[in-house]
Parts: structure tokens; sequence; C-alpha cells
């Protein structure tokens, strides 16, 4: 069985919940590891990614996260159809 191709220029999915608190909340995080860590130490991404993880588990309102995740599913949508009906999309921020 060959997997099948991904075209590059297809647009990308849209990210879940969790990697849009990610992405608002990795340098924040990135810095406050980089405290405890000696000068020009490097920080290791396993140690961001599970301090990331252990406070989405603690947060109690997801609900931001989860609305900024709908409309980006939104706009992959869109953009998957006009990208199948006319083969490119237009990239939206």
């Amino acid at each position: 069985m060959v997997k099948a191709k991904k075209d590059p220029a297809a647009p990308k999915r849209g990210l879940s919940s969790y990697f849009m608190y990610a992405k608002v909340h990795r340098e924040t995080i990135k810095a406050r590891i980089g405290k405890t860590k000696k000068s020009g130490e490097v920080i290791p991404v396993t140690e961001v990614i599970k301090a990331i993880a252990a406070e989405w588990k603690e947060c109690s309102d997801k609900s931001e996260y989860e609305d900024m995740s709908a409309k980006d599913k939104e706009r992959y949508a869109r953009q998957l159809a006009q990208y199948n009906r006319e083969g490119k999309f237009d990239v939206e921020e």
C-alpha cells in the first residue's frame, strides 16, 4: 500500500484548541523556564512541551482557545473548498 503524496500547495489544517493554547503561551512558558537555567543553556523542547501540557491540563476556561480553533477550522474549510474548485486558495491571516 502506497501512501498518497500531499500537495504542498494545499491549505494547512486548522489547529486544535490545545495547539492554539500552545501557540499563545509558548514564548511565556519558555521564558519562565529559561529563568531557571544557567545563562546560555539551551532549553530542551521536551521540557517546554511538558510545561505547556501541564498548564493546559490545569486550565479551567478553555473556551477562548476552543473559539480560536473553531474559527481556524472554518478558515480551513473555506480554503479547502476554494482549493478543490480552483486548485489554489487565498491566504488569510
